[in-house]
């Protein structure tokens, strides 16, 4: 009786390391899954940012030259050669 009563309790020890392991494991697996997603959406948005200087490098359709030789977006001004 004592052996089956030792063995009983070995068994349920044996039950609740393995119910930790499985509830660390499943942490584990989130902790996982929420590194991947946020590393998805990194490099969705760099794709983002890198396609959009490319866009303004070949595309520079609604921009000026100012006087110093830098560009900025066109409000929608007129230049000098309309006001005359």
């Amino acid at each position: 009786m004592y052996e089956g009563e030792a063995q009983a309790r070995l068994d349920r020890m044996r039950a609740g390391a393995t119910r930790f392991e499985g509830e660390t494991a499943a942490a584990d697996a989130a902790m996982a899954q929420r590194q991947y997603n946020i590393g998805a959406a990194n490099t969705v948005l760099t794709g983002a940012i890198k396609t959009g200087s490319m866009f303004d490098k070949y595309f520079p359709q609604n921009r000026r030259v100012n006087g110093s030789g830098t560009s900025y977006l066109d409000a929608g001004t007129p230049d000098e050669t309309e006001m005359s």
